[in-house]
């Protein structure tokens, strides 16, 4: 999914016929876990994004993250390691705001930089 987000904006792209199996081994736990750490594999794209002054795709990201954020906000996790994991949610979104806001102005600078030449 991950590699579908970077190339098509995708988050969850269908399942190839080829690869489903019909087993049914994934618990809403589970599955919860896995887009929380999609949710952190998609920050780290955004940090490495932001060596590159790519303003876009962190918003992208951020925008992603976000979403997630508030779909996670209907839980109810109490005390438990998807708890946890939702705290790590929100402090990547507060993450990915301010390397957004590091980014843009990065790149005003920049442009101003030019501008006086």
């Amino acid at each position: 999914a991950f590699l579908s987000f970077v190339q098509g904006g995708v988050l969850t792209p269908e399942m190839p016929d080829s690869l489903l199996i019909g087993v049914e081994d994934i618990d809403d736990e589970r599955y919860l876990i896995g887009v929380i750490e999609g949710s952190r594999e998609l920050e780290r794209y955004a940090v490495n994004r932001g060596q590159a002054l790519d303003l876009a795709s962190i918003q992208i990201s951020l925008r992603a993250v976000q979403s997630l954020e508030q779909a996670l906000m209907h839980f109810e996790f109490r005390n438990s390691d998807l708890r946890r994991r939702y705290d790590g949610v929100k402090y990547a979104v507060k993450k990915l705001e301010t390397l957004a806001y590091e980014v843009d102005l990065a790149n005003k600078r920049a442009a101003a930089a030019l501008g006086q030449d």
